[in-house]
């Protein structure tokens, strides 16, 4: 099943289509285009793309159309790096006369390499280190050891271990602990920064910061001062503050307070948060893991960020604090455990700090969640939105404790246009959707799981399934959930455009993780040609090397990759089912398209085809169904 099929292609009078863009970041494109006319606002703008060298348009998921600021906005996902899109959007028209606005251009994806310029040796030291040392677009200053890892111990006799002050650096290998208030602190105004492949620890202010034993000071391990922007932070670990979190309601507190993982104020967007290792223990606690400076203005990651891979833990308050603007910010990949909330999209006061959406949210697994001083948890908590949330294929486990599923603080915070596909809402002692979910008109739901039936409205969930029970094997790795063999989520969801448009058999299956299919790629150890870090204990599982085809089955053309990394990865061979060699793909940027012909051009057939990886060390396989 197709899902969207409930869009409506009507508009008024729009007059023409300008300012169209895209902002890329690694594996997606966030689109801008401004319209004119539409007065009674019900116009809809389609998406397709197409690598630009290919020559079969794919169908996207829709830009949402916020009428406040006159723009179509959208997001473009599962990309691969360092290529160059073709887009074209089509604005339909069938108020009066019937015409179509359309706007046609290409942006490239970042690369996962940077290049390099000065490099600076920095080894064993006590005191801090301030990086200052600006580089250039086509060449970063890196300061890195030169061999493995340096430890970098202030010992509570500086502020920080690293302090940015200067842009277009990379900060990569070291071991930072003992700052007396953040392990990194990125200056205001920083731009084009890298951080990875550190371990971050022990930092914050000694004695906890508070006369009563909490920590007040929110000091973070990675901290962005105010105003930046393209800063990645990727492959680290940052794990064990000094300090302690109160939870809800302790010691007569009514709000948590202590210290974050990742802390920026307000940046500038374009912030990328992928395949880190968040952690702790119950003796030092988080406020939250990954949030910002203030709930107010346009907020921490406003823009055209994305947050991925990542496993987040141990937040008294929330794992993913994103208030304010979410304006094509992604989230997906995620695994996060032992927090109250795991992810806040909350208002705010102002309309410079209204949530303007759209922001996406697919393929998290929440679990293990906790019980504070003021009841149950919350899953994703929602306040003051008029923009778009979109919630797809995500998993909530919550077999310990009680949780609410999708929660609005507050009666007076109108939430509107949440729209939800494939997810897994298994929630226990609270509810899955909150009345005032169940009452906004706004929202649409389908195709999602629920232990009881969630009353919601009849127009709504037409294809849930209700399943009291949910069994899951997590043999695979720590909190990658998949269900087991024969349970009812399998093959029950929906095809979503660009989102989950591939899949192992039938339909795609509810829920993060597909039976059959790969694990998430979560923290450090995805490499991305550079030194990762060795798994510590059962927290981080390696992720297995994989070669699949977007999306797959296929009618014209689809995108193959391979998350193996390295020179010796050089082409992809295509094979019919009696072992015939059809085709040579040359590999670039771990990814290739294969438009459905042979090497001389000529359409195959429909039927079951064989992938395989042309690489000297690894022998990876896959398999394509091309379709009518």
């Amino acid at each position: 099943m197709f899902c969207f099929s409930h869009t409506i292609f009507a508009v008024n009078n729009v007059t023409s289509l300008s300012a169209y863009r895209g902002v890329p970041t690694f594996e997606c494109i966030g689109l801008y285009c401004t319209f004119a006319g539409d007065s009674n606002a019900n116009s809809v703008c389609s998406l397709y793309y197409k690598i630009s060298t290919g020559s079969t348009w794919i169908t996207g998921l829709p830009l949402w159309r916020c009428d406040r600021d006159k723009e179509y906005r959208g997001s473009l996902v599962n990309l691969s790096p360092a290529t160059t899109y073709s887009i074209l959007l089509k604005v339909k028209d069938i108020d009066g006369v019937p015409t179509t606005s359309t706007a046609q251009f290409q942006v490239t994806t970042w690369s996962n390499t940077f290049p390099e310029g000065q490099k600076i040796s920095v080894n064993n030291q006590s005191a801090s280190l301030t990086a200052s040392n600006s580089g250039t677009a086509s060449g970063y200053t890196v300061y890195r050891p030169a061999l493995g890892m340096a430890t970098i111990d202030v010992n509570n006799a500086a502020d920080y271990c690293i302090n940015i002050t200067g842009d277009y650096i990379i900060i990569g290998n070291f071991k930072l602990t003992g700052a007396g208030k953040h392990g990194i602190n990125i200056a205001a105004g920083c731009h084009d920064i890298v951080i990875e492949n550190c371990e971050i620890t022990n930092w914050g202010p000694a004695g906890n910061g508070g006369l009563d034993g909490w920590d007040y000071s929110n000091a973070s391990g990675i901290y962005g001062a105010d105003s930046n922007s393209k800063i990645i932070i990727q492959s680290n670990k940052i794990h064990s503050p000094r300090g302690d979190a109160n939870y809800w309601g302790e010691s007569g507190i009514s709000h948590p307070s202590g210290p974050q993982a990742i802390s920026f104020v307000e940046s500038e967007g374009n912030i990328v948060i992928r395949y880190n290792a968040c952690y702790s223990d119950s003796a030092h606690c988080y406020n939250d893991c990954i949030g910002g400076g203030a709930n107010y203005g346009k907020g921490a990651y406003q823009k055209d960020s994305d947050i991925y891979g990542n496993i987040i833990s141990y937040a008294w308050d929330e794992a993913l604090e994103l208030d304010s603007w979410l304006i094509n910010d992604r989230i997906w990949g995620n695994i996060f455990h032992h927090t109250f909330v795991d992810i806040s999209t909350a208002h705010t006061a102002s309309p410079e700090g209204i949530l303007k959406g759209p922001a996406y949210f697919w393929r998290n697994i929440m679990c293990d969640s906790w019980k504070s001083g003021i009841g149950y948890p919350y899953t994703f908590k929602l306040t003051g939105l008029d923009g778009a949330l979109y919630y797809f294929n995500n998993t909530l486990v919550y077999p310990k404790a009680p949780a609410n599923g999708f929660s609005v603080k507050g009666l007076t915070h109108i939430v509107k246009n949440i729209t939800a596909y494939n997810n897994i809402f298994h929630v226990s002692g609270g509810a899955a959707l909150d009345t005032y979910i169940k009452n906004e008109p706004t929202h649409f739901f389908d195709y999602d799981c629920y232990q009881a039936d969630p009353l919601v409205n009849p127009l709504w969930e037409t294809h849930k399934v209700i399943a009291s029970l949910i069994e899951y094997d997590t043999s695979k790795g720590a909190f990658q959930y998949f269900p087991k063999s024969g349970m009812p989520v399998i093959n029950k969801g929906c095809v979503i455009p660009n989102f989950m448009d591939s899949f192992v058999d039938t339909a795609p299956d509810m829920g993060a993780l597909e039976f059959g299919g790969d694990t998430l790629r979560i923290g450090p150890q995805v490499s991305y040609d550079r030194t990762g870090f060795a798994s510590q204990g059962n927290i981080i599982k390696k992720t297995p090397f994989s070669l699949k085809g977007f999306p797959n089955p296929f009618a014209t053309s689809t995108v193959i990759r391979t998350n193996l990394v390295g020179a010796k990865a050089q082409a992809v061979e295509i094979f019919s089912l009696s072992g015939t060699l059809l085709r040579t793909l040359p590999l670039k940027e771990h990814s290739t398209v294969w438009d459905g012909r042979d090497n001389k051009g000529k359409n195959v057939s429909t039927g079951i085809y064989f992938i395989h990886l042309v690489n000297g060390e690894k022998q990876l396989r896959g398999k394509l169904v091309k379709i009518e």
